[in-house]
């Protein structure tokens, strides 16, 4: 039995991309590791996990213990995607009120 010691902060991630432009995700959670009695630790990795379709980052925030590996100190972030209107489904509408009528189903992708 290993005890895990995490610092859970959830918050916007900003990130910079290509021609100084930048990029925010929204509901992201991170775990920062923490060395019991020790306060914070500096991580070794970063863990980046993409959660699955109509998932969020957020829906992992009660279960840091899935992302302990042996006692390393791992950063784990746990990024949320945008909605989008998904096409893989042509029947899958949702009523949005009389301006904008049937519309496709959102879900995190």
């Amino acid at each position: 039995f290993k005890r895990l010691s995490v610092a859970k902060q959830r918050r916007t991630l900003t990130v910079p991309i290509e021609d100084g432009k930048q990029v925010e995700f929204k509901s992201c959670v991170t775990f920062d590791p923490r060395r019991t009695g020790a306060g914070k630790a500096a991580p070794t990795y970063t863990l980046i996990y993409l959660h699955s379709f109509s998932q969020r980052g957020f829906d992992y925030a009660d279960f840091p213990h899935y992302f302990g590996v042996s006692g390393a100190s791992i950063r784990v972030v746990l990024p949320t995607a945008p909605e989008q209107e998904q096409t893989c489904f042509s029947d899958w509408m949702v009523w949005k009120g009389k301006t904008l009528r049937w519309r496709r189903i959102k879900f995190n992708s």
